[in-house]
């Protein structure tokens, strides 16, 4: 292998990132292993001021006496109950406590202190590179994925505590072969405190354009692009202002925020915030997609707010009950609330002090959810918050002034902003379609094929008979090997595009079956669903993008550039851009690039007089944006006197694969 064959993701020489105050007083526990200043490099690149230790050269109470803010235990030889030295004793003291990290022999010792048998495994995998499958959270925060193709190893990497804020990897992230390693170390030095409880706080969000005591300050604000914003950047709740006078907002607003999010995977909560006075403003608020309302004590009699709170649990609303004092707080514990705000502004004075929710929390019950309420602008504000025992914060006006809001959040709440991670480039999905024989569909599976496409419109010329698809979904079956449905789909606890998250369900699994409908009864697509066992259903013609809901698999639906519906989020699975069924015409490329740059988020599969010879020309004219065409898709291009010719089914998927 030459030099310029090996992916180096070493940081060369960047320059170092400003020291994180969270990281002042980081220890490394030495394994006596060459990898420990590489794993020290990549730390004191992200900021953190590192001590090295080996393992048998400090005790415990001297490691104790150094009150580390991290610990990291390195790679070493041997076995962890043996060659470790101190590292076991350390896990063990500082578990719940301070956030730890093992790699190699670290993850070892922390299998080894909670209960692990630790001994040699069937195969070496040492120098090997492989896709790794995650969760996206703790150390894998923000990081790509990519399942593997043939659903092979499936060896446990990674530990985590489930408690406490403990994690492993048996692989080196320090290594040049390992992609996203220093957002790793980065995500590990952000973590705080020495529970994943603690390490986590609720963030939420506002939409508002005004205030009555800073006047207007975002009065062109588009309320589902910021919603959208808010939501991709790791919001919990989006509170959207209502009040017409005083914060230019509106229900509408409420309205398509809550749009903006649907379909998306672990969206936010919608909160309407308004001055509630009258139960007809709940069932509006419900009825246009919010999850929650605000009901501010000090407006409210006794009487009323009981009737509004009883009347927000009958809708499936748990309400956020807003205090400023001590006797507004005793009315809502009263109340039985189980998310209480403290507002930190003086309504009657409009003066921000944040002291005000820390004289408060001793009054409120551990599995009550106290929030902050106003004046939270910096780092230092979320700092002083959580260590009142605060679980969440309300964040309005200085996020609507971020020119940023991802950075801003980030920065708000880490005290600086996370590294982006490299976009890595997905595999491009190849999608043979009209099918019409077993033969056809093993080999373009063998060749790479991801999806196999068979047309079931009667009529047509490349329509299958029943046998031919009974035959061809039998060879799609018999391809994948044991244990492969069982794969995971992880999610990540923040929120995602839809087609981001959605395509995930198109491959992973070995090739999967496709059957085209084109203008058939809803019946009939379903009827044929079970008969053929088919793991994904095509949408042809001008079918209403609803039957989506009520096929039981993942919809591919077909339009044409521009066309309505495109990218509406929540319907289909992915859409396909195409010129004709089979036409053997190219989409008009402008057209393509106007739609992708019209929704910045917007993924599609590729079709419409694709080939061997121009498929991977058709894809680069997109230019920058091609990295949304997740696949290809052809039916005519790889025939041959109108019949599939294998030899053209091999050069068009070696042409795709090849394209990234």
């Amino acid at each position: 292998m030459t030099s310029l064959d090996i992916i180096d993701h070493s940081p060369h020489h960047p320059k170092p990132s400003a020291a994180l105050p969270t990281a002042s007083n980081l220890v490394l526990i030495d394994n006596y292993d060459s990898f420990t200043y590489n794993v020290y490099q990549y730390l004191v690149l992200e900021g953190a001021t590192v001590t090295v230790f080996r393992n048998d050269q400090i005790s415990l109470e001297e490691l104790i006496a150094k009150k580390p803010t991290q610990l990291v235990v390195s790679p070493g030889p041997g076995h962890p109950r043996t060659d470790s030295g101190v590292s076991r004793d350390a896990i063990r003291h500082f578990a719940g406590k301070i956030p730890i990290f093992g790699v190699c022999m670290g993850q070892q010792c922390i299998l080894d202190v909670y209960g692990g048998d630790v001994s040699q495994t069937g195969e070496i995998l040492h120098g090997k590179t492989s896709p790794l499958v995650h969760d996206s959270k703790g150390v894998y925060r923000g990081m790509s994925q990519d399942l593997p193709e043939d659903g092979s190893k499936g060896v446990i990497m990674g530990v985590r505590h489930k408690e406490f804020t403990i994690e492993g990897v048996q692989f080196h992230p320090e290594s040049i072969l390992s992609a996203d390693g220093r957002t790793m170390f980065h995500n590990f030095l952000l973590t705080q405190g020495g529970t994943w409880k603690g390490d986590q706080e609720l963030r939420k969000t506002e939409i508002k354009r005004g205030s009555p005591s800073k006047g207007v300050f975002a009065l062109d604000i588009n309320a589902p692009t910021q919603a959208k914003k808010y939501a991709l950047a790791g919001a919990s709740v989006i509170s959207v202002l209502t009040e017409p006078e005083w914060f230019k907002g509106s229900i509408e607003d409420l309205r398509v925020a809550r749009q903006a999010l649907e379909g998306m995977p672990n969206r936010p909560a919608i909160l309407r915030k308004e001055f509630v006075f009258e139960e007809y403003q709940i069932l509006e608020a419900r009825l246009a997609g919010a999850d929650t309302i605000l009901l501010i004590v000090k407006m409210l009699d006794s009487e009323l707010l009981e009737k509004l709170y009883k009347y927000s649990l009958s809708l499936g609303m748990e309400p956020l009950v807003e205090v400023q004092n001590a006797e507004e707080m005793t009315t809502a514990i009263k109340l039985g609330a189980k998310v209480v705000g403290v507002n930190n502004r003086n309504l009657e004075t409009f003066e921000v002090d944040l002291r005000t929710t820390r004289s408060l929390r001793s009054m409120v019950p551990q599995d009550v959810i106290i929030c902050a309420l106003s004046g939270i602008n910096t780092h230092a504000d979320v700092q002083d918050c959580k260590n009142d025992g605060v679980n969440a914060i309300l964040v309005g006006e200085a996020i609507m002034r971020a020119p940023d809001t991802s950075k801003f959040i980030q920065e708000l709440c880490s005290g600086t902003t996370i590294l982006s991670p490299k976009v890595e480039s997905q595999p491009l999905i190849v999608k043979i379609c009209g099918t019409r024989s077993a033969e056809a569909a093993t080999e373009a599976i063998k060749a790479g094929a991801d999806l196999i496409g068979m047309i079931l419109v009667p009529g047509t010329k490349r329509c299958v008979s029943h046998e031919t698809a009974l035959a061809i979904s039998k060879a799609v079956q018999d391809s994948r090997s044991p244990g492969r449905f069982a794969q995971p789909k992880l999610a990540s606890d923040v929120a995602q595009d839809f087609f981001a998250a959605a395509k995930r369900n198109l491959t992973g699994k070995g090739a999967s079956l496709v059957g085209v409908f084109m203008n058939q009864p809803l019946e009939e697509v379903l009827e044929k669903q079970i008969l053929y066992n088919l793991d994904i259903v095509q949408l042809h013609g001008r079918e209403p993008v609803e039957w989506a809901h009520l096929v039981p698999v993942p919809v591919i639906r077909k339009f044409q550039p521009g066309e309505p519906g495109l990218g509406l989020r929540g319907y289909h699975t992915i859409p396909l851009l195409d010129s004709g069924s089979g036409s053997g015409q190219q989409l008009d490329h402008a057209a393509v690039r106007k739609d992708l740059e019209k929704d910045e988020s917007l993924e599609v599969l590729f079709a419409g007089g694709l080939n061997p010879d121009n498929v991977a020309k058709s894809v680069s004219v997109i230019g920058p944006l091609s990295a949304r065409i997740a696949g290809v898709d052809v039916s005519s291009g790889v025939e041959e006197g109108g019949q599939q010719s294998i030899d053209k089914i091999r050069a068009f998927i070696k042409a795709a694969k090849s394209i990234r």
